[in-house]
């Protein structure tokens, strides 16, 4: 035992740094957890609105080779067309259409 001893008090110089390692070590993955679990607790915390029963509509006009195609039809009849038929898709919607391009973000 005081072999042992003896051997760990010559040897301080390099405990000590080994212990100084450690310790640099510790704190650089302390700053990293840190820093990735504040990061994550902010993207998984709610937006502040609610989304659900929320839609995200894309249309696009028909071509000439569709056979649904009418070319006296304007872009304003047809969203004319969809804001008379948006209760029948959409029945909880009340009659509320978001605005054109808007997007609370992205899915």
């Amino acid at each position: 035992m005081k072999q042992l001893l003896k051997q760990i008090y010559n040897e301080r110089r390099s405990n000590a740094f080994l212990w100084i390692e450690l310790l640099l070590v510790f704190v650089v993955l302390w700053y990293i957890v840190d820093l990735v679990y504040v990061t994550l607790h902010i993207y998984y915390q709610p937006m502040g609105f609610n989304i659900e029963n929320t839609y995200v509509l894309r249309m696009n006009r028909l071509t000439d080779k569709s056979t649904d195609f009418n070319p006296e039809l304007t872009v304003k009849d047809d969203m004319a067309a969809f804001k008379g038929n948006s209760r029948t898709f959409v029945p909880s919607s009340g009659g509320r259409i978001c605005l054109y391009l808007s997007k609370q973000y992205s899915i």
